[in-house]
């Protein structure tokens, strides 16, 4: 799952990137199931970060977990910069 594009404002001379997704009215448990994994992506890939962490090493425990549920990574989307620099 993607986020939207970001603009330029900053916050203390940062930037940010969060995102957060609702349901709106009626939805699927194929779509809660989605949004379930996704979001259990995010803290496994956050559970691996630390100085001096691989990117690799985030991305195939991200990848791992959602390919475990039939889902998969969109190679295009993946990783970027931030924090003082905008990316």
């Amino acid at each position: 799952m993607c986020h939207g594009i970001p603009d330029s404002r900053q916050l203390l001379g940062y930037h940010g990137d969060t995102s957060k997704t609702f349901f709106c009215g009626d939805v699927s448990e194929s779509i809660k199931r989605l949004v379930k994994v996704t979001e259990e992506c995010l803290h496994y890939g956050s559970a691996v970060c630390r100085d001096g962490a691989l990117y690799r090493k985030i991305g195939k425990r991200i990848s791992e977990h959602a390919e475990n549920f039939g889902y998969g990574v969109v190679d295009r989307f993946v990783g970027h910069g931030i924090g003082t620099v905008f990316h």
